[in-house]
């Protein structure tokens, strides 16, 4: 799967170059640059297709999350290359902990230090839903939910959560949220949380997303839909012990 998803981001960044060699001649680089700072299982799929729907906006995934001997540079001017004129904006999402593969800063220091670039900071409030999407999501090896894909089955989901390692992921993601925010001081930034992207205020938040961005707001679409609305209790097979080790911390809201 790891194979497949790098062969898949290496062709659209081979797309990437050839669409940025016909826009050089016939397109534009006179557009605004935005970046969605987050980690995974926090909507950001959501949010980059429904950006990705409208007409004025150009908005990838995770185009650092392996460089496989790439410089970091040359992704980065890979996406912000020429565009069609109709584009007013250009982003892409990058998880707290990327690149995975190299040792390389390069990106971090290029966002943090151009505070031109406007700063979307996307979390998931409750960080018990969070880890056990991740951990669902590397059960089944379903990453998504897009429209005609057939529904994982709740009993497939199921999954043992150990309760230390809960404490020590929640820990771990304040620990990333905290630096992400000292960082983007003196940017634009707006926080955008996964229960306002999925809730039912998510017309209201996509309208603010796209005020901040300074684009003409218009209704957004996406062919994905949201996974793992199970109550908790459904989907960890041991809900008791987990509520027993939360309760009485901070955390025990989550459950």
């Amino acid at each position: 799967m790891k194979l497949k998803a790098s062969l898949k981001r290496a062709a659209r960044l081979t797309l990437i170059g050839l669409r940025n060699g016909f826009y050089r001649l016939f397109g534009h680089k006179d557009y605004q640059k935005f970046i969605i700072i987050t980690r995974s299982r926090t909507g950001s799929n959501l949010l980059i297709s429904l950006l990705d729907s409208h007409p004025n906006i150009e908005a990838y995934g995770e185009m650092f999350n392996r460089l496989h001997g790439r410089a970091s540079q040359r992704v980065w001017n890979g996406v912000f290359g020429f565009k069609s004129k109709s584009i007013q904006l250009v982003g892409f999402k990058i998880f707290y902990y990327h690149p995975l593969d190299a040792d390389d800063n390069w990106v971090w220091d290029r966002v943090y230090n151009d505070i031109s670039i406007p700063i979307i900071h996307l979390t998931r409030t409750n960080l018990l839903r969070t880890y056990l999407s991740r951990q669902i999501a590397d059960k089944t090896h379903v990453w998504r939910d897009e429209k005609g894909n057939k529904a994982v089955d709740t009993e497939d989901k199921r999954v043992t959560l150990d309760p230390d390692e809960c404490k020590a992921e929640f820990i771990k993601t304040e620990k990333w949220v905290k630096e992400a925010d000292a960082c983007i001081v003196g940017h634009r930034v707006l926080q955008v949380t996964y229960e306002e992207l999925t809730g039912d205020g998510q017309e209201a938040c996509l309208n603010r997303i796209q005020e901040f961005l300074k684009v003409n707001p218009l209704k957004l679409s996406s062919g994905m839909n949201r996974q793992n609305a199970e109550d908790i209790e459904k989907l960890v097979l041991n809900y008791d012990e987990l509520a027993r080790s939360l309760k009485g911390t901070e955390w025990e809201r989550f459950l």
